[in-house]
């Protein structure tokens, strides 16, 4: 299980009435009865409930299933379906769902322990050395994560400067611009929607030529992020890890 800043929001500006916290669930490998594991995060929580959300994703195969799983969810939280999809495609999902500050991500054969999302933020201050802080963030939205984090150090008396951060972004690259068209509706149909739908959910992925991913890259390599979770359509392709290492981690 991990935790980093969730997508949705920061697609659409986050509002003062979303949860911090998100809890996204693939529904995949759930090992036992998974409205059992789900009520650990649905019900069985410390957490003031309106504080968190449980994002659900779903390949779409089991309508009876889903339809059982939807009973448990509470207002804020969601089911998302995506027909034919394989676990990074769910765990994507899901996170572009997500309207709150932060995600944990967890499986659905996973129990949540009760005092797991209370504790999130003091374990990052206190014993993280390095937390991947942003999904597809903006750089004002990196920033307000940064000071919510040093604000949590300064409680425990720790030197917020010792947590390395991250970002986390999905990648779409293509040698030229006809190519990475090609690709955007070949992306969109596989997740069956349309073109400018899935194009606007990439609003700030990592998206273009290599000259483009560069100057998408270089604001936040010069904001002093040194780590980056990239996430590659799936099935990845040789051919764009080649192309991104090449044209674009040698630029940097």
């Amino acid at each position: 299980m991990s935790a980093a800043p969730a997508a949705g929001a920061a697609a659409r500006g986050r509002e003062s009435a979303d949860p911090t916290i998100a809890v996204l669930v693939p529904l995949e490998d759930t090992r036992g009865d998974v409205a059992e594991h789900l009520r650990t995060w649905t019900h069985g929580q410390t957490l003031e409930r309106d504080r968190f959300q449980v994002v659900i994703a779903s390949d779409a195969r089991n309508e009876e299933g889903d339809r059982a799983v939807e009973t448990l969810l509470a207002s804020q939280d969601a089911l998302v379906r995506v027909r034919g999809a394989n676990l990074v495609d769910l765990w994507n999902a899901a996170a572009a769902r997500a309207d709150a500050e932060w995600i944990v991500l967890t499986e659905a054969h996973c129990l949540g322990a009760r005092d797991c999302l209370a504790a999130l933020m003091r374990a990052v201050a206190r014993y993280a050395d390095i937390a991947n802080i942003g999904f597809e963030m903006t750089l004002a939205e990196y920033a307000h994560k940064r000071a919510v984090l040093t604000a949590h150090c300064h409680e425990v008396g720790r030197d917020p400067d010792a947590i390395t951060l991250s970002h986390n972004t999905r990648v779409v690259i293509a040698p030229t611009r006809d190519a990475l068209e090609e690709r955007l509706w070949t992306e969109a149909a596989r997740f069956n929607q349309p073109v400018e739908v899935y194009r606007a959910s990439l609003a700030h992925a990592v998206v273009g030529t290599p000259e483009e991913c560069v100057a998408k890259l270089t604001p936040y390599v010069e904001s002093g992020i040194r780590y980056f979770f990239l996430l590659f359509p799936h099935p990845i392709q040789l051919d764009d890890l080649r192309l991104f290492a090449e044209r674009v981690m040698a630029r940097f």
